[in-house]
């Protein structure tokens, strides 16, 4: 889905929120067809979208590898899934970490069975940083199966303009 592409409101930071750079430009890219389709106000969530092209992209791509920003929804669960049927290596990054949510014994020993079976459909983890590996490791992740693969930002694009002139105003 395009949804954080495009311009919304992010009812989190009570905002609206829109790209200054084309997110896409230079890169391939396709859309996956949802289902249903998306109402005016609707956000993702765990059952939207589901895609109706899901498995037929897959199997037609001849990709190396299916990389999947988070894993909160059916689809990402079930690309995962039929990734891993397809022989396909599979990476997952996500933005976790402990200190994400307070949560009761009964959730966190949850996550914890929930992830080990999500860890058997995962080749690579990509942590952003150190809270992330560190709570990846936490809920039973191999050393070994994680990559350090920090959010990158273009200095350049900073330095010049606005953020030269007055850091705190960027700020």
């Amino acid at each position: 889905d395009d949804f954080s592409t495009r311009q919304h409101i992010d009812a989190g930071f009570g905002r609206n929120i829109a790209w200054d750079v084309k997110l896409l430009d230079g890169y391939r890219h396709r859309f996956l067809r949802p289902i249903r389709p998306r109402q005016d106000d609707q956000t993702p969530s765990f059952w939207w979208p589901l895609s109706s092209d899901l498995s037929a992209t897959l199997r037609a791509g001849d990709y190396d590898a299916l990389w999947a920003h988070g894993y909160i929804s059916a689809n990402h669960l079930a690309a995962f899934a039929l990734a891993r049927r397809l022989g396909m290596r599979t990476l997952l990054r996500d933005e976790t970490n402990a200190q994400s949510l307070a949560r009761s014994p009964a959730r966190r020993l949850a996550k914890r069975a929930a992830f080990a079976l999500l860890d058997r459909l995962v080749d690579t983890f990509l942590a952003i940083g150190t809270a992330n590996a560190r709570h990846l490791m936490e809920l039973g992740t191999s050393p070994t199966k994680l990559i350090t693969m920090p959010y990158a930002v273009d200095n350049a694009h900073f330095a010049r303009g606005a953020a030269a002139a007055d850091p705190d105003a960027v700020r």
